[in-house]
Formats: structure tokens, C-alpha cells, sequence
């Protein structure tokens, strides 16, 4: 079997190895064997070698150790001066480069959404509202709707212009995208001044639809964002 560790220090994603022998038994009856005794068989070292690479499965059986959120907040990297002097970058993509670590970011929020009840479609901001959005969707098994930047989207759509720290811009939602009624929860990577969330709101209030809750990897507290928002607004991390 091959394990992936976490929280040992910078090499967090290495996999260590709780070995089969050179010629592993049948998985059949794996399930029943004593963790002690995997843990005690010790490879050769080529078979190591390739199990410490993840290019071992025996039979197709891998050993995963899940992430805690507190190690998937971890993953998120700090860029100072970027991308101009003074502005601090926090980069999620570590967190796509590890699938329990997505695994564990998905279920938090899915499990935090479920807490505002009844949920019918999820709306993800363009653009990184798209890389978790429709996970998060598919668990809770409702609809994952886009919001675009303007052009982007073919057929009749909703149009909302807000305003950002460089000057306007645009986002639309197909209009067959959320019904009357529905509840949504709006998903997006960052929280910053709120504008291009607000704009959500207001294209999902132009669908007759209404917003429970405003999701976000990282909140910027000092701009104060949630203040533009009317529905209730929750952060993995917030700085």
C-alpha cells in the first residue's frame, strides 16, 4: 500500500510507505489483514523506490490519509509585492495540486451550506468560482450556474456593470440559469471590496431567485467587503 502524509513539515505531500512485499499478496483479502503487519514488511529497495514515486498501486489499492482544513489552509501561499508593490498574493492553486486536500475543501463548504438549509443552484464567479463550484454543486446535488464577464456567455442573459478598483466591468448569467424562487449560494475564491459579488447578487436577484449565502476561500476583513453584501457571508480563511 502506498500512504500520502501530511503535516511532516515542508515535504507534506511525500508518499511514505506502509509496504507490501515484493510480491504482494492478493488484495482479495486485504481487508483483513493486521495494520501491523504492513507496517512491518519491508519492500526491496526498487519496489520502495516506485511506491515513494505514487507509481505503485497494488491491484489498484491505495492508501490515502485524508487532510484536515487546517492543513488544506496551509497549502495557500503568500506572494509579497505582487503583482505590484505592496499587495500581498494568496494563491490557492497549491490546494489543486493535492486531490484530498480539494476532497476536504469541497466537503467543508458543502457541510457548512447544508447550515443555511435548502439549497438549489450554486453560482460561481468567473473565474475561480469554477474550480470548486461545481464539486461543491455535485455533492450537494443541485445545478452549478456560471457568472461570466460580459461576451462570454451565448443566448439571452442578465447584464449587471459594478465597479472595480481599476474602473468598470461586467458580468452576465444565462437567464434560463436560476429560476424564480430558487435558493443560491454564491461561490468565489477571494473577498475584497465585494464588488464582483454584489454583481452576483444582483444577477441572481434579476432571476427572481434569492442568495442564503456568500462562500469564499479567503476574506480581506480590512476592505471590508461583507459590508455590500446582503447575504450572509462565510470564509475559510480570513486576514
Amino acid at each position: 500500500l502506498v500512504s500520502t502524509s501530511h503535516g511532516l513539515g515542508a515535504e507534506s505531500s511525500r508518499a511514505v510507505a506502509l509496504s507490501l512485499p515484493s510480491n504482494p499478496p492478493s488484495t482479495t483479502g486485504l481487508s483483513d489483514l493486521d495494520v501491523g503487519q504492513l507496517l512491518s514488511w519491508q519492500p526491496d529497495g526498487d519496489v520502495l523506490e516506485r511506491e515513494m514515486e505514487g507509481l505503485i498501486n497494488f491491484d489498484g489499492c491505495r492508501l490515502i490519509m485524508p487532510y484536515t482544513i487546517e492543513q488544506v489552509k496551509a497549502l495557500v501561499r503568500e506572494y509579497p509585492d505582487f503583482p505590484s508593490t505592496g499587495i500581498l498574493f494568496r494563491d490557492i492553486f497549491p490546494i489543486f495540486q493535492e486531490p484530498e486536500a480539494v476532497s476536504c475543501l469541497v466537503s467543508h463548504f458543502v457541510e457548512r451550506i447544508r447550515t443555511f438549509g435548502q439549497v438549489d443552484v450554486v453560482v460561481g464567479l468567473d473565474a475561480r468560482g469554477f474550480l470548486f463550484g461545481p464539486q461543491i454543486a455535485q455533492q450537494l446535488g443541485v445545478a452549478f450556474v456560471p457568472v461570466r464577464k460580459g461576451g462570454k456567455l451565448p443566448g439571452s442573459v442578465n447584464r449587471v456593470t459594478y465597479e472595480k478598483e481599476y474602473g468598470a466591468d461586467v458580468f452576465e448569467m444565462q437567464q434560463d440559469g436560476v429560476q424564480k424562487g430558487q435558493r443560491v449560494v454564491i461561490v468565489d475564491d477571494l473577498l475584497a471590496t465585494g464588488g464582483s459579488c454584489r454583481a452576483g447578487e444582483e444577477l441572481v436577484a434579476k432571476a427572481g431567485a434569492h442568495v442564503v449565502l456568500n462562500a469564499f476561500v479567503i476574506a480581506l476583513v480590512g476592505l471590508e467587503g461583507e459590508k455590500q453584501l446582503k447575504a450572509p457571508v462565510y470564509a475559510l480563511i480570513e486576514c
